[in-house]
Order: structure tokens, then C-alpha cells, then sequence
């Protein structure tokens, strides 16, 4: 966490449904043990840096998510929240941290355009630009 951050802004801002479930996958049985500055785990995200022209949107349709599902990581502030700045952190979720945490079990919907948006190829090619 980075200084100022709190563990309820923290579960609250990556979709925990508090900040003990947060503590628990971190391995800590006591929720009072987060604190500002430590280092933790956030399971079920992945972290990229975004490219020119990406929006949340495209990340989410690109990797089969449900839209809304991607976020930016910084408190940078964004006139149009959908864009981001170019090597900004973005926050992708697992499919199955959205189906456990942010669907509350629904059914997550196809890519749209098919089957041809969102494949394993598209989204290794999305990762390897930044590896």
C-alpha cells in the first residue's frame, strides 16, 4: 500500500467485499494488521502498463471481461475516467476473481465481436508488449 492508503480504500477500490477477506489472503488472521506502507497481495489482479490509445473498455473486451471490470491503479486524476494516461498502471482482474468477488456468480459474457476478440493469442500478444 502506498503511504495515505488505507485497507478499506484498498479492498473497497479493487472489489474485495472488506478488508478482512484482504487480510485473510494475505495470510493475516487479525484485519488491524494492514497498514499504510506494507506490502501486500492482491490475488486475482494482474498489473500492465497501458499503451497509447487504450481505454478500460478495450482492456475488458480484449481479455473477456465484463465492462467495468479493468481500473486504473494511481489517484491520477482523469477528465474522461474510461481514458487513461500512456504507462499509466492498469488493474485487470482474473475471470475468476470477477466471477468470485464482482458477479456474485453470474455467468461472465463472450468477448464482444465473437470469439475472435479476447483469445488467448490477443491477450498474450497485449501481455508480451510489456514483458
Amino acid at each position: 500500500m502506498e503511504p495515505g492508503d488505507t485497507p478499506e480504500w484498498l479492498a473497497k477500490a479493487f472489489a474485495y467485499p472488506g478488508m478482512e477477506e484482504l487480510a485473510k489472503l494475505n495470510g493475516l488472521i487479525d484485519p488491524s494488521k494492514l497498514h499504510s506502507g506494507m506490502k501486500i497481495w492482491l490475488p486475482g489482479w494482474y498489473f500492465f502498463y497501458a499503451r497509447r490509445g487504450d481505454t478500460l473498455e478495450h482492456i475488458d473486451e480484449l481479455f473477456g471481461l465484463p465492462k467495468g471490470s479493468s481500473r486504473t491503479v494511481g489517484k491520477v486524476h482523469h477528465p474522461d475516467p474510461s481514458r487513461f494516461h500512456e504507462c499509466e498502471t492498469i488493474a485487470v482482474p482474473s475471470k475468476m476473481f470477477v466471477k468470485t468477488y464482482m458477479t456474485q456468480g453470474e455467468p461472465i459474457e463472450e468477448p464482444i465481436g465473437g470469439t475472435n476478440r479476447g483469445t488467448n493469442r490477443d491477450v498474450r500478444k497485449y501481455v508480451n508488449n510489456f514483458f
